[in-house]
């Protein structure tokens, strides 16, 4: 499955378990001024594939090469260009597919013996394009183009079994669109519209979800997956699961909905989850939530406590529910809770008080992220720092795609962390494994006087950077391990 996430890799079985590794590298230097559209990783075949795409002003190039060395090359010239008799496959193409490539949004690519197929969005035509290419000929073809109203915004576009599914959330209604494109076969559209059978909250879902909406919902790739906080400031989360979409959305009532939508079959199951013993207490924020592989994470600030409650999906059953104030922190956390000043520098830290950690939480939102391993459970607790709105962010690095480096501009943040064992929920000491994204900040910076983008995302338990090295002319992948 597969949102707008350009690898897809499973290599655990291969290579041996390290903070760092580099996977691929192969030289492109043959190629004139490239831009790097798209990389993947397939595992469909005997043997994993590693793909790219790379664009210049007169051609079109898919690289496939395999763990063992082999390459092999597929390349799209517009009309007036003379074919590198070098190239494993060499073709004739129309100057507006090349276009095409270098004016819309790349979204999804799927391999195969006899054709390539890719996925577009044009922005300025609001239409999806599918692409196909002769693996033997590299002639490409539109095959398909895909209109959608304006009313609608994309969720994700995923290869599932044989066939590409495009996801679409109705603005200002509570209300999906699933299309299923398969060869020889005519595209299949389903509405799907969510009941949440209560007035109160008919409306939960009518603000934007997409993948390109802001502070309203993030995809992200995957369920009890550690993630930074800074991507999490929003008002309801999306996760993908397989064929499964989660949704996670709370109301001013303080519930939490859990929503899993089936995108091969248009069915879906709603759940309600109520705190109990809220109090008197005026909330300012609709509440947080966070998901592990099977355990539903909700939680609210009050003026003197954090409050948490976890659920346990399978059952909808509550486990327990955990009280945080300025007298038990301790008891939670050994690490005191910390303002991270500098996104690239974890020098410039300090502490600050629990009652100065629920007041940012209060003006602003409280943020959970974490993981749950073996009998323990592994959590972030967080807010922004900083007062009031602000224009900064990571790129698309939430999403999970191609970053500008450029765009690297996110807030302070407040957070401590904690860990708790399941059962009766005791503190627990044991350490979040997190290191991970240090290791990747780290990388990002040292790789910046010689590249300008990355591509990054996760599948599978690693994320997977590639990048163009201007100074060596080569296209170069980096894995790293989710716990670290």
């Amino acid at each position: 499955m597969k949102k707008m996430l350009l690898f897809i890799a499973v290599y655990s079985f291969t290579l041996p378990l390290t903070a760092q590794e580099k996977i691929f590298e192969y030289d492109v230097s043959s190629f004139l001024e490239p831009r790097l559209i798209a990389t993947s990783v397939h595992t469909d075949f005997s043997s994993p594939l590693f793909h790219s795409i790379l664009l210049s002003k007169t051609q079109l190039r898919h690289t496939y090469l395999s763990e063992t060395g082999q390459r092999k090359e597929i390349t799209v010239h517009t009309a007036d260009q003379n074919p590198d008799d070098s190239l494993l496959a060499n073709a004739q193409a129309d100057k507006n597919i090349i276009n095409l490539y270098r004016n819309s949004h790349y979204l999804l690519h799927v391999p195969g013996l006899k054709k390539l197929t890719d996925v577009l969005y044009k922005r300025s035509t609001s239409k999806y394009y599918i692409v196909s290419t002769d693996v033997k000929t590299g002639v490409p073809v539109i095959s398909d183009t895909i209109g959608f109203p304006l009313d609608t915004e994309l969720v994700g576009c995923y290869f599932y079994s044989t066939a590409i599914i495009l996801v679409h959330h109705k603005y200002r209604k509570d209300e999906f669109v699933i299309t299923t494109i398969k060869d020889d076969q005519k595209v299949k559209r389903e509405e799907i519209k969510i009941d949440f059978q209560d007035d109160n909250n008919s409306a939960l879902l009518r603000r934007p979800i997409g993948t390109n909406a802001r502070k309203y919902n993030v995809v992200l790739p995957a369920a009890n997956l550690w993630l930074p906080v800074y991507f999490l400031d929003y008002n309801s989360l999306t996760f993908e699961d397989g064929k499964y979409l989660k949704i996670l959305v709370g109301d001013n009532s303080l519930n939490t909905w859990f929503i899993q939508l089936d995108i091969t079959t248009g069915k879906y199951i709603i759940k309600k989850f109520t705190p109990t013993d809220t109090g008197n207490e005026e909330i300012k924020n609709y509440p947080s939530s966070w998901l592990t592989d099977s355990i539903l994470i909700s939680g609210y600030t009050t003026e003197n406590e954090l409050r948490l409650y976890f659920y346990e999906l399978s059952t909808d059953s509550l486990i327990n529910f955990i009280s945080i104030t300025k007298d038990n922190i301790k008891q939670f956390t050994s690490s005191g809770i910390t303002k991270s000043g500098d996104f690239w520098s974890k020098s410039n830290i300090t502490e600050i008080s629990f009652s100065d950690f629920l007041k940012k939480c209060n003006a602003n939102k409280l943020l959970i992220t974490g993981y749950k391993d073996g009998n323990e459970i592994f959590l972030t607790l967080a807010s922004k720092y900083d007062l009031g709105p602000t224009s900064t962010f990571l790129g698309n690095i939430a999403t999970l795609g191609t970053m500008d480096f450029r765009q690297v501009k996110p807030p302070s943040m407040v957070s401590f962390n904690m860990s708790l064992k399941l059962g009766k929920m005791k503190p627990g000491f044991g350490e979040v494994k997190n290191f991970v994204w240090e290791k990747i900040l780290m990388f990002i910076w040292g790789i910046r006087s010689y590249s300008t983008s990355a591509d990054i995302t996760f599948k599978d338990g690693y994320y997977y950077i590639s990048y163009i090295n201007w100074d060596t002319k080569k296209i170069v992948v980096h894995r790293f391990y989710k716990y670290l």
